[in-house]
């Protein structure tokens, strides 16, 4: 009688657990990102506010 058996899968958990971490650095940068350049364009506003306020002001 022959021995049929299957092989045993391979073993990709290193694989995965590598691509996982790189794709959550990745979505984790797209984040901080984005954040960024919200935190930016609020400042920027802010900021361009404030002095047209001040000039506005002085200039009385």
């Amino acid at each position: 009688m022959q021995d049929n058996h299957p092989k045993a899968a391979e073993n990709y958990t290193d694989a995965f657990l590598w691509s996982f971490g790189l794709l959550l650095f990745m979505v984790f940068f797209v984040m901080t990102a984005f954040v960024g350049i919200i935190w930016a364009l609020i400042t920027a506003l802010t900021l361009n506010r404030g002095m047209t306020f001040w000039v506005r002001r002085r200039d009385r």
